[in-house]
């Protein structure tokens, strides 16, 4: 809606949600797919120890092609409340064609004890890392940290350690931030199957859940970003566009009603937020 309005009329929006904040002015910048492409094989080439994290991440979700027994990448599980093993994957096999959702393998189950055997060592490295120290901050950590299964966990965490270490321009930081994002937003437990286009109403997960192939949530990531994107013209700072644009107050209303800099505007819209069960 704000990228829509940009496009017409000088905007200033407010927000002081971060997040929202970015997603704003990550899509008006509208970056081409080249830059998402060149952030993913940046990202492809880090090492763990002798191992290239691509390697290791996309071995979180080998399974063998019932067929022809060929090891192949899932694209997601599927998971009933509950439960903490999957009843079911779904693969697309490029030796053989076959193609679908199957039952979990022995393989699958033993793959996962395998991560689920060090997620306590992983969550615990998360918590510490998310923490900011306060006993809120901690209670409320660990609550999101509950909405994430054990491969997702290790897939992000181990991620953003590698992460940290890159020298990154901050056009290719941003691109990485989005890319992020979308696994964020595709790795937790909240997701329900069959897909609906609804936002989760509640931190509660649905009777069937699903769990994605993080990896290949990157690769399509480009699209989805691409898709939303508006190129608007973004002003720095809290200063009136000139003709039609946008500018970004981060903070509160209040703030943003008592400064004397900008003139009093001429409408004021606003998206009302659906409220939570």
């Amino acid at each position: 809606t704000a990228l829509e309005l940009s496009a017409e009329f000088p905007v200033v929006v407010n927000c002081s949600n971060p997040i929202v904040a970015f997603l704003i002015t990550f899509l008006a910048k509208a970056p081409p797919e080249s830059a998402f492409q060149s952030a993913l094989a940046d990202l492809s080439i880090l090492k763990r120890g002798t191992e290239r994290i691509e390697e290791h991440l996309r071995s979180f979700y080998l399974t063998r092609c019932v067929a022809c027994r060929h090891e192949v990448q899932a694209e997601y599980y599927l998971y009933r409340r509950g439960e903490a093993s999957p009843y079911a994957r779904f693969y697309n096999c490029p030796a053989c064609g076959d193609t679908g959702q199957k039952p979990v393998s022995t393989d699958d189950l033993e793959r996962l004890v395998a991560l689920q055997r060090s997620y306590p060592m992983h969550r615990s490295r998360a918590l510490d890392r998310a923490n900011t120290g306060s006993s809120d901050s901690h209670k409320l950590v660990n609550e999101v940290l509950n909405l994430y299964p054990p491969r997702a966990l290790y897939f992000i965490f181990t991620l953003l350690n590698k992460i940290e270490g890159m020298k990154l321009d901050a056009a290719a930081e941003e691109v990485i931030d989005a890319l992020l994002i979308s696994i964020f937003d595709a790795g937790h437990v909240l997701n329900p199957w069959p897909e609906s286009d609804e936002t989760p109403r509640s931190l509660a997960q649905p009777e069937e859940s699903v769990e994605r192939n993080l990896w290949l949530v990157m690769e399509q990531a480009a699209t989805e970003w691409l898709r939303a994107a508006m190129p608007v013209n973004l002003v720095q700072g809290l200063e009136l566009p000139q003709t039609a644009g946008l500018a970004i107050h981060r903070g509160r209303m209040r703030e943003l009603a008592q400064n004397t800099s900008l003139p009093a505007p001429a409408a004021i819209f606003s998206v009302l937020p659906r409220p939570y069960a």
